[in-house]
């Protein structure tokens, strides 16, 4: 297991463990109402959806969970890291919290993964949330990217060299940090906090697919669902 405790002030959850779907995986429930379960992205975990537990807790059973390799969860071996493969571990956890009328929340990988993990239970989701994410075909800049990072020097730079994260997420929060504050400070409040990308999870084109057409079925099914998008910060 990950030997790290997130800091309890800028993540004060309980932390959960669901074993029965293989990897030990970790999760928080957190609130009371109807459920939302979130999906993060690549390469983040449950942190992700802090804020919106904090704001939606009051009025809604807020589960964000972290995938097989990700987060606090379990990094075992043997295990594909493949979004088809997270579809049916989360899956599970969703059964296994017996959700009903549950809401479907995903952002980057979370969209494809969330897709599939709602159409395997239209009839027990009640709604649909999207952002910065997709449900088709890759074509264009987004195929050239899963084909490029799919590439041995590419897997090589990402397992050895943790390249996609300190090229992505760290490189990120250093601007967002650059904007407030010319000079910052360190505090307790700002434990700096390493990430690592256990294995690569771009899908094959076959599962790329298979997650696009997920959405139109389940669109048919449930009565006035609309597709959309947005983009976000």
């Amino acid at each position: 297991m990950v030997d790290f405790t997130p800091d309890r002030e800028l993540f004060p959850f309980t932390s959960r463990w669901f074993e029965g779907a293989g990897p030990r995986v970790h999760y928080v429930d957190e609130g009371q109402g109807r459920a939302v379960v979130m999906f993060h992205g690549n390469p983040t975990w449950s942190f992700l959806y802090r804020n919106v537990i904090k704001e939606l807790g009051g009025q809604f059973r807020c589960v964000a969970v972290d995938y097989p390799g990700f987060g606090l969860s379990e990094r075992p071996s043997g295990y594909g890291y493949t979004a088809a493969e997270h579809g049916q571990v989360i899956g599970q956890l969703v059964d296994h919290l017996d959700l009903n009328g549950f809401i479907v929340v995903g952002q980057d990988w979370g969209g494809p993964i969330g897709m599939t993990v709602a159409l395997e239970r239209a009839e027990r989701v009640a709604g649909l949330v999207f952002a910065n994410t997709w449900y088709w075909p890759a074509q264009g800049s987004l195929a050239t990217f899963s084909v490029v990072m799919s590439t041995p020097p590419a897997q090589w730079l990402i397992l050895q060299r943790n390249a996609f994260v300190n090229s992505s997420c760290l490189d990120l929060c250093r601007r967002r940090w650059n904007r407030r504050s010319s000079r910052p400070t360190r505090t307790r409040s700002h434990r700096r906090v390493r990430v690592l990308v256990w294995r690569s999870c771009h899908a094959s084109s076959g599962e790329r697919d298979r997650c696009s057409s997920t959405w139109r079925p389940m669109l048919r099914r449930r009565s006035g669902a609309s597709p959309w998008s947005w983009s976000g910060p």
